[in-house]
């Protein structure tokens, strides 16, 4: 029995200096989640997420960043969406950068390449070029059980009509509470507590009030590595809602899943 050829399609894109640096830190902000990567280019916006769990019914942690197609300018139309499952997102961040960085300090030309190779399962890998330089980096394929996530689902996982309750997290507040994390080393839980009405963020030895609220007591436990993965991608007050399993952080252009434990 003959074995099916697969063939390979080529898509290029042009983006700018500026385009590729955004591309690059929504790449660097979810390497904090993970180290793996998927992008999904469509027609009109790629869906760039991490995700930390087995599989979609076991999920830990889930960030996402979607951005608009319009600055990436192609004369080939995209007949599919490609998957492009980018396996170590740090060196590629941290290798990018330099690139970047060499293109700005040298005044070469503000465009640079971006090419997808692909076939009709997934992209086998991504080029990047300019006139002085150029970095292929392979993609592996998806996994079915973490990598088939559409923006779709997405907006299933992060329906805020399930939440129990929500509150608001300014800026302020989230920076201090975030800078307090780094000093207890051994400790990786953060706690959310509800008492006599007031609702507190903190560890072991420290807590910080965050507001006032009506609900009975409770306290709620979550990794705090996942916690400092929110972005003020917009305001200086971020809404937290609180769900049965996870804490649900919805931005303009990204979101955040963290899994809890909650005792009343």
């Amino acid at each position: 029995m003959a074995t099916k050829r697969i063939q390979t399609s080529i898509i290029t894109y042009k983006i700018s200096l500026d385009t590729l640096y955004n591309f690059i830190d929504k790449i660097k902000d979810l390497t904090k989640l993970d180290n793996s990567i998927v992008m999904n280019f469509s027609q009109n916006e790629i869906l760039l997420f991490s995700v930390v769990g087995k599989n979609l019914d076991n999920v830990h942690a889930f960030k996402s960043h979607v951005l608009p197609l319009k600055d990436f300018i192609t004369k080939d139309k995209l007949e599919q969406d490609i998957r492009y499952i980018l396996s170590d997102g740090k060196r590629f961040m941290t290798s990018m950068l330099m690139f970047h960085k060499y293109m700005k300090t040298q005044n070469i030309e503000d465009t640079v390449e971006l090419k997808l190779y692909y076939n009709e399962e997934f992209c086998e890998k991504i080029l990047i070029k300019n006139s002085k330089s150029k970095e292929e980096t392979p993609g592996a394929k998806p996994n079915n059980h973490t990598h088939r996530l559409e923006i779709d689902d997405i907006d299933d996982v992060m329906n805020t009509e399930t939440a129990d309750f929500s509150f608001k997290l300014t800026k302020i507040d989230f920076d201090y509470l975030k800078t307090k994390t780094n000093i207890e080393k051994d400790n990786d839980i953060l706690y959310l507590n509800i008492a006599d009405n007031k609702l507190s963020i903190g560890e072991n030895r420290w807590d910080h009030n965050i507001c006032d609220i009506e609900h009975e007591d409770l306290t709620i436990s979550f990794p705090k590595k996942y916690f400092k993965c929110i972005n003020y991608d917009k305001d200086d007050s971020m809404t937290i809602y609180v769900t049965d399993t996870h804490l649900l952080i919805v931005g303009e252009n990204t979101n955040l899943l963290i899994t809890i434990e909650m005792t009343v």
